[in-house]
């Protein structure tokens, strides 16, 4: 075992092979628990930037299931970070979101009803998840 310690070994070689990837992919490949993966990425990402053993070179909003919030992409050796994407604007965040939800809502009805505008959808929509059917 080396000083930085197992977890973080396989960590490290899983980034290597894979190139650049979130934490997420990582873990999956190394088959650990992805909080475990995303902490310690995130603590060989911070410091300065000649320890760095990782650094982040991108934002991605792409997983699956889950939150919509940037989530970093890792690439091995030291290098800049990538600054956070600034948040969006409630507003837009709002509205974007409404949008998804009605577009879902359209994609799951339109083969029971038939085709129907993302209005009606909307609402439809609205009405199975209230009684508990969505």
């Amino acid at each position: 075992m080396s000083a930085w310690g197992q977890v973080t070994d396989l960590v490290l070689l899983t980034l290597a092979e894979l190139g650049k990837a979130s934490a997420g992919p990582v873990a999956e490949a190394a088959d650990l628990d992805v909080k475990t993966v995303s902490k310690t990425l995130q603590r060989l990402a911070a410091g300065p930037v000649t320890d760095r053993r990782v650094h982040v070179v991108a934002w991605t909003y792409d997983c699956d299931g889950q939150r919509r919030y940037p989530r970093p992409v890792y690439r091995a050796g030291s290098g800049q970070n990538r600054q956070r994407p600034a948040r969006p604007d409630r507003r837009v965040q709002h509205a974007d979101t409404q949008r998804r939800m009605k577009q879902r809502y359209q994609q799951l009805l339109e083969p029971i009803h038939g085709p129907m505008n993302q209005k009606r959808a909307a609402r439809l929509g609205a009405e199975m998840r209230r009684r508990g059917l969505l």
